[in-house]
């Protein structure tokens, strides 16, 4: 199972999209080493709810992969739990990596180890959320001068794709590639410089543009939202890390 909805994933999902999706391949190999560990660990709540998140978000964003390019219809079945199976991979080498170095994840950990959580923890999402709007208002107001290319599909097309790029985007990038290199560096501000390098490699040097300075603005402008939501990792949390991420992808793509 985990090698069939691994490769026909890979395959069935369109441009740029298809390079999150590549993670898979990577990860083959990983399944094959860690698939015993897989069935006898103790599942965890936050990989449980990471997981689910992404599978039903997955629904939401199809949507969107349907405008953005021809599909068939088994797009339905094969994106939502296509994604949802290489999260719970990532995820759960992520929350092993982040408990490792104790990057926060303070409402998860709580939440996790049955611990209350009060009105006041929640009020920590606040402030990344006002600075992943204000970076996005500002490339909104930039994106007048670059004028990129408009997003396809409707408003509400557009904006259904959040939960899932924000979620996914931030377990890739950060909880798991962050984790891990501040883990081996011990150093958070490398960790966040590097994720930041490698997640502008890995999804933007897929939709480069032919006009050489719309790509430099459009990978300049993707390399400080994420350098900015792996400092919002390191000082605030995860939760926050991906409300910020998602306040960021609401405005930008409902706006373009």
């Amino acid at each position: 199972m985990i090698f069939f909805l691994t490769l026909i994933s890979g395959v069935m999902i369109p441009n740029w999209y298809k390079t999150i999706m590549q993670y898979d391949y990577i990860f083959l190999f990983y399944a094959i080493l860690i698939n015993r560990k897989i069935i006898t660990m103790k599942i965890k709540k936050r990989l449980i709810l990471l997981t689910l998140i992404t599978l039903i978000s997955g629904f939401l964003y199809v949507p969107f992969i349907k405008v953005s390019s021809e599909t068939t219809n088994i797009v339905w079945i094969v994106f939502p739990f296509g994604s949802a199976l290489v999260i719970l991979l990532l995820t759960w080498l992520g929350i092993k990596l982040s408990d490792k170095t104790q990057l926060p994840m303070p409402i998860l950990r709580k939440w996790e180890n049955n611990e209350r959580i009060k009105f006041k923890d929640g009020k920590i999402l606040l402030i990344p959320l006002l600075i992943g709007g204000i970076f996005a208002l500002v490339t909104y107001g930039l994106n007048q001068y670059f004028n990129p290319p408009e997003n396809p599909g409707n408003f509400l097309e557009r904006i259904l794709t959040t939960p899932w790029a924000a979620l996914v985007t931030e377990t890739i990038s950060h909880l798991l590639i962050m984790s891990a290199i501040v883990l081996l560096l011990k150093k958070n501000w490398l960790g966040i410089i590097i994720s930041s390098l490698l997640f502008l490699v890995i999804f933007h040097l897929n939709s480069i543009e032919g006009d050489l300075v719309l790509t430099t603005y459009l990978g300049t402008m993707n390399f400080i939202g994420v350098t900015i939501t792996g400092w919002i990792y390191s000082k605030y949390g995860f939760e926050s890390a991906v409300i910020s991420h998602a306040s960021m992808h609401l405005i930008i793509l409902g706006l373009n």
